[in-house]
Formats: C-alpha cells, structure tokens, sequence
C-alpha cells in the first residue's frame, strides 16, 4: 500500500483517540489470554524507538438500562493498563454503579485509567419520541457509493485522525449524509474507508468475532453455550456473540482460556503478584510494556494469517 503523506500538523499531534474497537456488550473477550503481557521492562530510554513499545488499543464500550454487571464483568476481563476505555452507559443508575466499580479497584485508581465522566444532556430528555418516518424519500448519491457491514469494527488511528481531521472533505460529507441513518454504525466508516483512496485496499472482511448460526440462518445468531466452548477456543477468534446473562460458557472463558478468578481481573504482565493460596496476582502489579504471546496466540495467528492470504484479502475489500 502506498504510504499517504500526513500534513505536518498531523504528524505531531500526541494523543491517541479512542474508538479503535466498537464492542458489543453480549460479546466477551475468548483469546485475550493469548496476548497476555509478560513481566514488565524498564521504561524505554529517551530518544528510544517509538517501535519498541506495543500498540495501545482504544475500546469504546457501550450499554443500556441494567447493563451493569456485564460491563464490570467484560471489564475485568479486558482491562489491561496500556490500553484506554471509552465506556458509555444508560441512566443514573448505571453511571454511579460504573463510579462504584472503578473507585473500588486498585489498579483503574493506580494507572490513573479514570476520566471525569461527560454526560450528554440530550440524551436525558423527557419528551424524546420514537423514530418518525416520513413520506419523502431521498435519492441514492451519486458522489460517492454507499457501503454497509457490521457495527464491530476495528479501526487504526490513522484513519480515525483522517475521519477527525480529514485533508478533503470526504468525512464531513459523509457524518452529514449518515446523520439520518438509523443505524449509521453499519454504514458510516465502511463508506468513509471504502470510498477514499487512501484507505480503500487496507480493509479486511472480517470482525473478528466467534458466532453460531441456526440452520437455515435467521437474523440474529443463537446465543453461545457450552456446547460451543470448544469450538470457540479453536476458533481463534478474539471475541465472540451473543451470549445470555451469566451463561456457564461465560464461566469457561475466564477459568480456562483467561485463567481469571470471579471478580478479578485477567492476569497479565502487569500483575506482579503470587496466585498461591488463591491470592490474587493483580494485587501487586507494575508496569508493562513487552508482550509475550502464549500458545493461544498461535490460533489468533492462524486467523489473521488465513484473512490476509490474497485469495481472501483484496478479493474481499470494499464489496
């Protein structure tokens, strides 16, 4: 792929924007385990290579009314200090039971993962009223080619810098234009991606994500049980959907793929601690910055390398 020149203004922002991974909140993490972070390494040297560190990864997590417990339980299982939340929950409720749940735990405070929380107020509006549908229908564009998929998705920062800071007005054309979907999370980056030339042959065809389906098809995928768990962990999929509420097959995942103790957090290079006498190692923890893949890690290898076989990779982009 040729390499798109940035504005100098772009080179030298510093912060990394959130959004890199939408995530479902019947979906759970299934592999995580295999890019458990080893012990961790002094802080890099000044001057050092910006390639020395991993990748941080930017979740933006979502949910409704009564949410609460499977937002602290999925959590638990993602949280790594490296990497940053973006969570937005429904309700008085559930916000002061997110409060609760990052006060409560030593490392969120320690690591100094918790942001004020921003409340949009217009999403409290009384008086709000169903979706109006009108007799007018718009025509199909003709400037640029509408393209949908999953809401799932996994974006680099480089392309959400261009969707924020775009150097041609694809983006700003496009928010306008999804303003009136109602479901604009299906259409919105597939469209921007696929219709810009500098972005449009480095989409893969795949959310990353276990699912079963009944036979024929119907239009959502049956929820995961145990009978699935094997075929989950084979599959090499980091995440997975759908599940039901506290589904025993929840409790495989984090015993047998996470090695995460009940309402703990999954243990990783981070996590300094001893685990004898079930003691938990994230009690004691310090910094991590080298990951070292475990023999999961191979099956998450097999599925990235598989999509990206030319057979599968460009013959899939932007269709």
């Amino acid at each position: 792929m040729r390499k798109q020149q940035q504005p100098q203004g772009n080179r030298r922002l510093r912060w990394l924007r959130a959004l890199l991974l939408a995530l479902p909140l019947l979906s759970v993490p299934v592999l995580y385990a295999a890019l458990g972070a080893a012990r961790p390494a002094a802080p890099p040297r000044r001057g050092a290579a910006p390639h020395q560190l991993p990748p941080r990864l930017a979740y933006l997590v979502s949910g409704g009314a009564g949410d609460g417990p499977r937002i602290r339980r999925m959590l638990r299982a993602l949280y790594h200090p490296w990497n940053f939340y973006l969570v937005g929950v429904a309700g008085e409720e559930e916000r002061a039971d997110l409060e609760a749940f990052v006060r409560g735990e030593e490392a969120p405070r320690r690591y100094q993962r918790a942001r004020p929380i921003i409340v949009d107020p217009a999403l409290q509006i009384s008086n709000k009223t169903e979706v109006v549908t009108t007799k007018e229908k718009r025509s199909l564009p003709s400037a640029f080619k509408i393209f949908v998929g999953s809401s799932w998705v996994i974006l680099s920062r480089s392309f959400l810098e261009f969707c924020l800071l775009g150097w041609d007005n694809l983006p700003r054309t496009l928010l306008m234009y999804f303003a009136n979907f109602l479901a604009s999370s299906e259409g919105y980056f597939h469209t921007v991606i696929c219709n810009s030339k500098y972005y449009q042959n480095t989409t893969v065809n795949n959310d990353l994500r276990f699912m079963a389906w009944d036979n024929p098809p119907r239009t959502l995928p049956v929820n995961l049980t145990t009978e699935h768990f094997d075929a989950i962990a084979s599959s090499g999929a980091p995440f997975a959907h759908s599940f039901a509420n506290d589904n025993p097959v929840l409790d495989m995942i984090d015993t047998k793929l996470l090695r995460r103790a009940p309402e703990r957090f999954t243990p990783g290079g981070w996590c300094l601690g001893s685990s004898v006498n079930d003691k938990d190692p994230c009690s004691f923890f310090g910094r991590s910055f080298v990951l070292r893949p475990t023999k999961s890690s191979a099956k998450l290898e097999k599925l990235l390398l598989k999509l990206l076989e030319p057979d599968n990779f460009r013959s899939k982009q932007c269709i």
